[in-house]
């Protein structure tokens, strides 16, 4: 039988043989216990795997680095190019490219366009958003606005498909005067708009959407589109057609 004795710092296990040969009991002289290494894991030649604090009798033996420690979902979250929770507003590479390049007005027979080199900050969009509607409850979270006209009207993007990039929201022209629509679907098509001479401004207050083509916005929008060509006129009633109730919803933001 064994019995367990307390030292007053290390416990220790004194073992009792009984039922010696003899008949008697032999006491086994007290052991201290020497100072252990850190638990630890070892990986045995024969494929054991065990833990302890020292390597276990048998045959050879060698230590095990402990595992990487785990990462929590919030202390380290890989963002995903769908999501569009987040404030982001760095310019897509087409509109940064945009913001670089020539865009003729040819005394109003032009684009009347003038693109950002950035987005609007969100204080900017949510300010021109209540000056705009007379709500002063709004904020602009849903816009990302990259340029106007010449009476400042602007364009943006609207953020109104839940968990999509940037360049797959629709673009939409809110003007100076009050007008406003939907242009494209997508940022692709606004670049095929762009590409036939029509700007926000023209694609919402002209029905005339024939194609003009503009110096060097064919090429951009060839560098960067990721929808097929189609003419200015086809995209900007596709994009009418899908989001039928633009208008109703700035309404309802009016105040």
């Amino acid at each position: 039988m064994t019995w367990l004795l307390v030292t007053w710092r290390l416990v220790t296990l004194i073992p009792l043989t009984l039922g010696s040969p003899g008949g008697e009991a032999e006491e086994a002289e007290e052991q201290v216990e020497p100072a252990m290494p850190a638990e630890g894991a070892f990986q045995a030649d024969d494929g054991r795997r065990v833990t302890g604090r020292q390597p276990p009798e048998g045959p050879a033996v060698r230590p095990v680095a402990p595992p990487w420690p785990r990462l929590s979902v919030c202390a380290a979250t890989v963002p995903r190019m769908t999501d569009t929770s987040g404030d982001d507003r760095r310019l897509p590479p087409a509109l940064a490219e945009l913001a670089r390049t020539p865009i003729d007005y040819a005394d109003g027979e032009g684009i009347d366009f003038e693109p950002y080199d950035a987005f609007d900050s969100a204080e900017a969009t949510t300010e021109w958003l209540r000056q705009w509607t007379g709500n002063p409850e709004l904020d602009g979270d849903a816009f990302r606005v990259f340029g106007q006209d010449g009476t400042g009207g602007l364009a943006a993007l609207w953020r109104v498909r839940t968990g999509r990039p940037l360049t797959e929201q629709p673009v939409v022209f809110l003007s100076s005067e009050g007008e406003r629509g939907v242009v494209a679907g997508s940022l692709s098509d606004f670049l095929w708009v762009l590409a036939e001479g029509i700007g926000p401004l023209e694609s919402v207050l002209y029905d005339d959407h024939s194609p003009r083509p503009d110096g060097a916005l064919p090429a951009l929008a060839a560098r960067h589109a990721t929808t097929p060509r189609r003419p200015a006129r086809t995209i900007i009633s596709e994009a009418r057609a899908e989001f039928p109730a633009f208008d109703e919803h700035i309404d309802d933001l009016c105040r």
